[in-house]
């Protein structure tokens, strides 16, 4: 993961090309993690993405504490 903005690993849900457009990444591109942002900032979170040493990376989330009936 190379340092930057947060965007080139969460692309919005909608800049994802159509099924039928022959340039559109193999099943399993990267819409996990925009699903994931969507339904966590939804939430009141926030995801984190980080460069691990050596590749990869590692994606975390915080969401707030809510105690029913409090």
């Amino acid at each position: 993961l190379a340092p930057g903005p947060s965007s080139a690993v969460f692309p919005p849900l909608s800049s994802r090309p159509p099924r039928s457009d022959p340039t559109r990444p193999p099943p399993g591109s990267r819409l996990g993690l925009s699903i994931v942002r969507e339904v966590v900032t939804a939430a009141g979170g926030r995801v984190d993405a980080t460069s691990r040493p050596g590749g990869g990376a590692s994606v975390g989330f915080d969401l707030p504490l809510v105690i029913p009936g409090a």
